[in-house]
């Protein structure tokens, strides 16, 4: 019965080691699942600011269309009521 219990008791550690190995690569893999995570977070940050920048540098290109039309809207009014009162 004693060498019935030193196998058993050995299989059991051999399994609990498979096992423990087992969780280690799991782990291994969800670290590099993590670090991959991280660089896609990392690259899609740095695209949402890139697109922040460029929606306002647009506004504020729209904004000087906008000024810039608005004098000319002027300009031509004033040319048009010196014509009209010729």
């Amino acid at each position: 019965m004693h060498r019935f219990e030193t196998v058993s008791t050995s299989r059991r550690l051999e399994q609990t080691q498979a096992d423990a190995q087992v969780v280690q690569e799991d782990l291994r893999v969800e670290s590099q699942r993590q670090l991959l995570a991280q660089g896609e977070l990392h690259e899609l940050e740095k695209s949402l600011q890139a697109a922040c920048h460029q929606l306002m540098l647009s506004d504020q290109e729209v904004e000087r269309l906008q000024r810039a039309l608005a004098d000319r809207k002027q300009e031509v009014g004033g040319q048009i009521s010196v014509n009209v009162e010729k």
